[in-house]
């Protein structure tokens, strides 16, 4: 019976095709809707979660001011610098540290032969910046210990500045200018793609103490403390009275420093677009339930248009539900070619969106068979009580209304 309504679907289809594309269109812009913002979606988490696997699930981060401040500013704003010296008191005395890192940054223009890159942030750091970040050079090597203790001129940089080094003909071993200065190139770092739509390889990394004479000691640096993520309570802890001991603190001051983990990023995160994402997927479900409407009074058309056929079918022996089954198909495909469309355009909406706009869209396996899935199940439950009413038509009601 299935096979015999679906022939009749399909040529019934055939014969009617600008109401049958119109009955369609509806799905398809539904489905893209839901498909290109399940793609922003998805590509907004991954890149969230490749940011803050960056910073490493197991690295506690010690700074100035907390990374987020919403309307107590001012509590922070007069707290005392951290200093490098900071940093090694930690590396001194907390027990549950692996590796004790300081840091900071600045932007200052790279000149590569006779480019200039403006904008490169420069980051000042240790040898132990590229465990705690997990990146290794693709090329020559990171910084040394010797190069720390002396402040040698040396620098690594970021996939970006060496590709311009290479478009210029110069190499891992030759010289760069930061800042004015000339600088020896030891390492290659590899890339990190784009966050957000921002680079993420627009760096070089010198010498702490290097970074200090450039660009001036009056500057606070972070501290990442590389732990064990099982021990990460512990070491949050440990910081904070190692802090408190080196800062002098009394049991009734506050603390005048911040410790920071990804974690507060993922539940900022969660705030922000929790209710974003509900506003956006309701709207694509709305949109949907439109073009379910649309399919439901088209398809309430065509049974009273049809009437006079369905009259001539009970009558040549037609079970009613074949006819159910044969309005029922015909709703499905059509919703169903419509979900199949409107997945294809919402894929490709994505890729665009992705490539001239900052949005890093990216279509899940997963959206592309909800796409394919609300096709068929808007078709199936809007297309239900046409189907229905069809079949319960009787030869002698149907033939009569059929003129």
């Amino acid at each position: 019976m299935f096979f015999h309504a679906f022939r009749i679907a399909v040529s019934s289809l055939g014969a009617y095709r600008l109401r049958s594309s119109l009955t369609a269109l509806g799905v398809t812009m539904g489905v893209t809707t839901v498909i290109a913002i399940l793609s922003i979606i998805e590509g907004l988490d991954s890149s969230f979660q490749d940011t803050v696997a960056s910073m490493g699930t197991g690295t506690l981060y010690v700074t100035q001011r907390p990374w987020i401040i919403l309307d107590d500013w001012w509590k922070y704003k007069n707290r005392p610098l951290l200093t490098a010296g900071d940093a090694h008191y930690l590396d001194e005395n907390l027990e549950l540290a692996e590796t004790v890192v300081p840091f900071t940054s600045w932007r200052a223009k790279v000149a590569v032969g006779d480019a200039a890159m403006k904008g490169i942030r420069v980051i000042g750091s240790t040898q132990d910046w590229a465990t705690m970040t997990g990146i290794a050079p693709t090329e020559g090597r990171f910084l040394a210990p010797g190069d720390i203790a002396s402040a040698r001129p040396v620098v690594v940089v970021g996939k970006e500045v060496a590709e311009t080094m290479r478009r210029r003909g110069i190499a891992v071993g030759d010289d760069i200018e930061l800042a004015g200065f000339p600088m020896r190139v030891v390492g290659e770092l590899p890339g990190r793609g784009r966050v957000f739509g921002r680079s993420q390889d627009d760096f070089v990394v010198i010498p702490l103490p290097l970074f200090e004479r450039l660009f001036g000691f009056r500057r606070s640096v972070s501290i990442g403390v590389v732990g064990r993520p099982a021990e990460i309570g512990a070491l949050e802890a440990e910081i904070v009275g190692a802090m408190r001991v080196r800062r002098k603190l009394s049991p009734k001051m506050d603390d005048n420093f911040s410790v920071n983990q990804q974690d507060m990023f993922v539940d900022l995160y969660k705030k922000l677009t929790g209710s974003l994402y509900a506003t956006a997927i309701g709207l694509g479900i709305i949109t949907l339930i439109v073009a379910g409407v649309g399919i439901m009074n088209i398809m309430l058309v065509a049974v009273a248009e049809r009437t006079r056929e369905i009259g001539i079918r009970k009558a040549l022996g037609a079970r009613p539900g074949a006819i159910l089954a044969q309005f029922l198909v015909e709703s499905t495909l059509e919703s169903g070619f419509g979900g199949a469309l409107g997945t294809a355009i919402g894929a490709g909406l994505a890729g665009l969106i992705a490539s001239v706009s900052p949005l890093p869209a990216r279509v899940p396996p997963s959206a592309i068979a909800i796409g394919l899935g609300f096709g068929l199940f808007v078709g199936i439950v809007f297309g239900l009580i046409p189907a229905y009413r069809a079949s319960r038509l009787t030869p002698v009601d149907a033939l009569a209304q059929g003129g």
